[in-house]
């Protein structure tokens, strides 16, 4: 059974994806069936969920000058153009 293997973040999102597709193609709205929900909170009890580790500005800038453009160019060339295109964005 999934519900063994899977952390309760991962129950919650299926069930919210299962609520949304469900609630489209056969017009049922899931989360009436408290039984259910009662069991993704007793799964939840005692979860702490991690933190993802963000990289500070320094680092980033670090990676820029020194990291090759052999094999990082994809890597370096793609902030510049996610932060071109927002820039773009805000003021059209």
């Amino acid at each position: 059974m999934k519900s063994k293997i899977w952390k309760s973040s991962t129950l919650w999102q299926t069930y919210l994806k299962l609520k949304s597709i469900i609630m489209v193609n056969n017009n049922v709205d899931i989360s009436r069936y408290s039984k259910l929900i009662a069991y993704l909170k007793n799964k939840s009890v005692g979860y702490k969920s991690m933190k993802s580790r963000t990289f500070a500005r320094e680092e980033i800038y670090k990676f820029l000058l020194q990291a090759t453009d052999d094999h990082y160019l994809m890597h370096k060339e793609l902030p510049h153009s996610l932060s071109a295109r927002a820039v773009k964005l805000s003021y059209s």
